[in-house]
């Protein structure tokens, strides 16, 4: 069950809402099961409708820190969206995903950009690579 919050504090469950359309700006228009209208405004409601199904053991979401360290949390579930599987790591309460690449649980690493590495050795290379082009353009 995923909530969708309006600007006026309503909570509405995504289970129970039938239908909605944009009506201007980030402001929408949900009909629930029971025949109820609610009006609001809230941002991209359409991701609360995006199906959440559990991770399974051993994937690590890994972030590029702004000192070039890497840190990494576990992916906890993957969020099925039309552009493609998203990571839902621990201790996330947004919606972001700031992750740079995904650590499989044979140890291989995936990017954002699809491109795969053999370890994380081999990712942690590259990405210091591609640090050091971007500092010098």
């Amino acid at each position: 069950m995923a909530l969708i919050r309006l600007d006026d504090g309503d909570y509405l469950n995504s289970e129970n809402v039938v239908k909605f359309r944009r009506l201007r700006g980030d402001s929408y228009k949900f009909l629930d099961v029971s025949g109820g209208e609610h009006i609001g405004t809230t941002y991209e409601p359409d991701v609360k409708f995006f199906q959440v199904i559990p991770a399974a053991a051993g994937y690590t979401a890994i972030y590029v820190e702004d000192d070039g360290t890497l840190s990494s949390r576990v992916v906890v579930a993957w969020r099925i969206c039309p552009g493609g599987n998203y990571a839902v790591v621990e201790g996330s309460d947004t919606d972001e995903y700031g992750y740079s690449a995904i650590c499989q649980p044979g140890g291989s690493v995936i990017d954002t950009e699809g491109n795969p590495f053999k370890d994380l050795a081999s990712y942690k290379a590259a990405a210091s690579s591609e640090r050091e082009v971007a500092d010098a353009a």
